[in-house]
């Protein structure tokens, strides 16, 4: 994905959506997850385009916020707040309260609202330091209590706000990151990357010729779509559940087993190279598809279904399971040129031939899957066909290069 797309949210994708909003891979990746990672080189418009996002789903009335992470974040204080020990107010204790915390509360008391926490530079610091009761909290099903800030039975905050023991967390705050990589920060572990959709973003060249010629990012126009009486919020909370919903369709049984027949090609693939994903993987793969065609306009989903659900597989590739990748030649080459040999030709069979069989070569190698035309996973054939360049040149490899 490049600057210009999601700088731009409101114009791209015309296709209309249920939820009255443009349907994007960002739209699609928060209906399915609530936590969306931006990565990309710096200056390639991830923090504008969160805020943009922001403004999208939340409107203003301090629903989002964006916050900046140190690298001094090594613990949670800084997320959810702290008990003050040298300073008590009348008799309770004082809460050193956050940006965070306040968006959480205020979540928690406008349930029916979207919010959204915006974490600029988010790997600056180990997010696992700081981030963990998140990550945790993300996955439960029941959020109540899932949020421990402290045990002194009474605490509130410098402005008089009682702060309990522990707060929920809210369903309807959605958690966008931003991420860059370089000799300043850290890379983030499975752990962080199984509970995200991660989207790429490249300084492309319209993209870079728009802001040197110093042409706006206006809207065009082109908004909103068809309103089938349903909102985000709902949306997201069936979509996530995998629950019916007469508003928000399942997914047509055919696409359901196109889809699960592909997931289970690549974990074979996967396997074959120690890198298989886990259950999660699977569900939210699925999650996004039902998110993608509910959000395909009526008229659109009858070529949607036909092979038009093969895209919106294609950026769950590129998202949830490629960026788990890294390691050395000796053991990515196989892996990553059998992946890419599959993203371009669609054979399963084809991608196995990158691996050696028992006392014989492998019948491919790297050299092989370059520039291939006409590839059935565009997006996440170019990924890797650029991972590969990379770790031809340096013998190493990551999603983030």
């Amino acid at each position: 994905m490049d600057a210009t797309e999601i700088l731009r949210e409101r114009r791209n994708h015309a296709a209309s959506s249920g939820v009255g909003r443009p349907s994007t891979p960002l739209i699609r990746s928060l209906l399915a997850k609530p936590f969306l990672i931006l990565t990309g080189p710096s200056g390639t418009g991830k923090t504008r385009g969160a805020v943009r996002l922001a403004e999208e789903l939340c409107g203003d009335g301090g629903r989002w916020v964006v916050v900046a992470v140190g690298a001094d974040w090594t613990d949670n204080r800084h997320v959810v707040g702290y008990l003050n020990p040298l300073e008590r107010d009348g008799g309770v204790a004082l809460y050193e309260s956050t940006a965070v915390l306040d968006l959480v509360m205020r979540a928690n008391e406008h349930p029916d609202e979207v919010h959204a926490l915006i974490l600029d530079e988010m790997n600056l610091s180990h997010v696992e330091r700081y981030f963990a009761d998140f990550l945790s909290a993300m996955e439960l099903a029941d959020g109540r209590g899932a949020l421990r800030l402290h045990g002194a039975g009474r605490a509130r905050t410098r402005v008089g706000r009682e702060v309990a023991g522990s707060v929920d967390f809210p369903g309807n705050l959605l958690v966008i990151g931003t991420v860059n990589i370089d000799e300043t920060t850290y890379m983030f572990s499975p752990k962080v990357l199984d509970r995200a959709n991660v989207v790429e973003m490249e300084a492309d060249g319209e993209g870079l010729r728009r802001v040197l010629l110093g042409v706006g990012e206006g809207d065009d126009g082109v908004d909103g779509g068809e309103d089938r009486g349903v909102g985000v919020l709902e949306v997201a909370r069936v979509i996530r559940a995998g629950r019916e919903h007469v508003a928000v369709p399942s997914l047509p049984e055919g696409v359901r087993a196109g889809v699960v027949a592909r997931l289970l090609e690549l974990h074979r693939i996967l396997a074959r190279g120690r890198g298989e994903f886990g259950y999660r993987t699977g569900k939210e793969v699925m999650a996004y598809l039902r998110a993608s065609y509910f959000l395909t306009a009526v008229s659109e989903r009858a070529a949607w279904e036909a092979g038009g659900w093969e895209a919106a597989l294609d950026e769950q590739i590129l998202q949830k399971i490629l960026p788990k990748l890294h390691g050395s030649r000796s053991r990515m080459g196989p892996l990553l040129g059998a992946l890419a040999r599959f993203c371009a030709s669609g054979s399963e069979e084809e991608a196995m031939k990158h691996y050696p069989a028992a006392g014989r070569a492998a019948v491919y190698g790297l050299q092989d899957v370059r520039a291939q035309e006409g590839a059935k996973f565009g997006r996440s054939y170019r990924k890797l066909a650029r991972m590969i360049e990379v770790l031809v040149e340096e013998q190493f490899v990551s999603f983030i290069c």
